[in-house]
């Protein structure tokens, strides 16, 4: 698979570890709550969150100075 002129060669095998890990850990989740769609809810909020805020703010954080450049090597990789 190529992304981007990047040659990812087992980059299938990453979308296929999601399709079987997600269920397991929507379920897992739900335990921690009392009715369904409060799990749901809160399983939402996490995926917007981290899948869309945390690159976002992250990419406009490394625009602004010098200084948050060196936090931000280490947070990108675990957003």
């Amino acid at each position: 698979m190529k992304i981007f002129e990047v040659n990812v060669p087992y980059a299938w095998l990453f979308f296929v570890i999601n399709l079987f890990a997600n269920p397991v850990f929507v379920y897992a989740v739900s335990f921690f709550f009392n009715r369904d769609e409060a799990g749901s809810l809160a399983i939402k909020v996490i995926y917007f969150v981290f899948g869309i805020i945390a690159p976002i703010t992250v990419l406009t954080l490394e625009k602004v100075n010098d200084t948050t450049r060196s936090v931000l090597k280490v947070i990108r990789w675990i957003f």
